[in-house]
């Protein structure tokens, strides 16, 4: 059972966060992504590249988290997932601005907008 496997990761990894084993809780991320793949969820997949990118983010910094943050935005892509891929891309472009790159920011950030407003999303486009 899929989601089962993933909701015992789930708990997994928070225990490991609340231990403060954040080694052990990303990994235990980068399993629940495994299972989720190995059943064909993509749109899951993507999510959990999403959720680990910000994890990473946190615990290890901005540079350790662009490589989920941008699988997330291919997998989203893949999945035709536009507002999906546009979030993805805004955290991209966070990254960036923390890693003292302007203007690969704000162009990711203008792409993020432009998607948005294809979608007709108010909300996105005023973040």
């Amino acid at each position: 059972d899929v989601m089962g496997r993933v909701q015992a990761l789930q708990l997994v990894t928070s225990a490991f966060c609340e231990k403060e084993d954040y080694t052990n809780a990303v990994k235990a991320s980068w399993e629940q992504k495994a299972v989720y793949e190995e059943a064909g969820y993509k749109d899951e997949v993507a999510t959990t590249l999403f959720g680990l990118a910000d994890f990473i983010n946190a615990t290890k910094g901005p540079r350790e988290a662009m490589k989920p943050a941008m699988d997330a935005r291919a997998m989203y892509s893949a999945c035709g997932d536009k507002e999906g891929e546009a979030t993805a891309i805004i955290t991209l472009a966070s990254l960036h601005e923390a890693l003292q790159a302007p203007t690969e920011a704000l162009k990711l950030a203008k792409e993020a907008e432009l998607m948005f407003r294809g979608i007709g999303d108010a909300v996105g486009q005023a973040s």
